[in-house]
């Protein structure tokens, strides 16, 4: 791998491993958030979230970040998903490219906080993803060199069926 592939590989890990440890935090700084809406309306006839529930967040989006995914400084942000049926929200980071001037890798993750049923909050979800946060560079490069070797065997075990591919239609 080129130094310069390793270097956006190297950021691409401080990026995954950063989101993936701040998922937990923002999950339960959104359900602390939210707890007085379960079993009330959180959606407005279009979508949108009514107007208390945007108050209850607004102390988190000062804190943690910016509602729209772009928080620039590597800082991670988010923002709340469409949906009609869920009450998710996108979490994303970058991450600075080493001798890069402008370049930067993104990671994101998804929070599944609660399920909606006509625009109210029936219940918190039960899903808390075990996220890693402890990625190496060297781990996703090694990740990566074996399931390259693995399509190749699958290539010429594919190739070793000629010329009666694998089916008999």
């Amino acid at each position: 791998m080129s130094d310069r592939f390793r270097k956006r590989l190297e950021a691409k890990v401080r990026a995954t491993n950063r989101v993936h440890a701040y998922v937990p935090k923002l999950r339960e700084g959104l359900v602390q958030a939210l707890t007085p809406f379960v079993g009330k309306k959180v959606f407005k006839q279009g979508g949108s979230l009514t107007a208390k529930v945007e108050q209850a967040l607004e102390p988190l989006y000062k804190q943690e970040g910016s509602r729209d995914g772009h928080n620039g400084g590597g800082r991670p942000s988010f923002w709340r998903q469409q949906g009609q049926y869920r009450l998710a929200f996108g979490v994303r980071t970058s991450e600075s490219i080493e001798g890069e001037e402008y370049g930067c890798l993104y990671a994101e993750s998804t929070i599944y906080v609660g399920e909606v049923q006509g625009g109210v909050l029936v219940k918190f979800t039960d899903e808390e993803r075990e996220l890693r946060s402890d990625y190496t560079a060297d781990e996703i490069e090694g990740k990566r060199k074996a399931a390259e070797e693995a399509r190749e065997k699958a290539r010429e075990a594919e190739s070793a069926c000629w010329p009666f591919g694998e089916r008999d239609n």
